[in-house]
């Protein structure tokens, strides 16, 4: 059954066995209940826990209002014009453009942290550069090999779908052990997909936008 899990921005979607999603978020089957019904439930406790919820086009434009106060001009006069008070709007993020940048930035290096601590180097670099980064598995393959390599175009083709499928093999076994491992993501500043302030579980916890 196919999971949804969100890393960092984007969304990954883990294939499992049942009993593997038993087991990770410790439910069972209910009496007379289908594996496409635990599958749908499975995936709102996962939504409830890891996943951040996503706004909707109605919050997103709510968020951004707050009071205003009469824009002063040269001479100190009030204008017909009006600009936001920081400490009236309901989201100040919209003040605050380049620490939400670095936020950013911090979120994507927990999320980096605590894959290379769980996988292999090798593994680690294909799961960032797919899953992450969003790179076509057939484009990073490609890029890991030289087309200079091989006597034909037809030869270095093949081999490139060749090394795709085995990357995806790969990122099969990877997306299984992180899973496994997803409640050690904490310890990153990783909790329920998206960055907890500090870097180490002990820290107090503090969501950024």
């Amino acid at each position: 059954m196919k999971i949804r899990v969100r890393c960092d921005k984007h969304f990954t979607t883990f294939d499992l066995k049942l009993d593997e999603v038993k087991g990770w978020l410790n439910i069972d089957l209910l009496p007379d209940e289908s594996e496409e019904e635990f599958e749908k439930r499975a995936q709102e406790k996962v939504d409830a826990e890891f996943n951040r919820p996503e706004y909707n086009s109605l919050h997103k434009y709510e968020r951004h209002k707050g009071f205003t106060r009469p824009y002063s001009g040269e001479d100190g006069e009030e204008t017909d014009d009006y600009e936001s008070c920081m400490s009236d709007v309901r989201d100040s993020g919209i003040f605050f453009k380049t620490v939400n940048q670095i936020k950013a930035s911090e979120e994507y290096r927990a999320v980096e942290s605590f894959v290379y601590s769980i996988l292999k180097p090798d593994v680690a670099d294909l799961f960032m550069a797919v899953r992450i980064r969003k790179m076509a598995i057939n484009e990073k393959a490609a890029s890991m090999l030289s087309c200079d390599a091989f006597e034909t175009d037809v030869d270095y083709k093949k081999a490139v779908d060749r090394l795709a499928n085995n990357i995806t093999q790969k990122l099969k076994r990877a997306e299984k052990k992180l899973v496994k491992n997803f409640k050690k993501a904490s310890d990153f500043g990783i909790r329920r997909g998206y960055f907890i302030g500090g870097t180490n579980s002990s820290n107090n916890p503090k969501e950024v936008m």
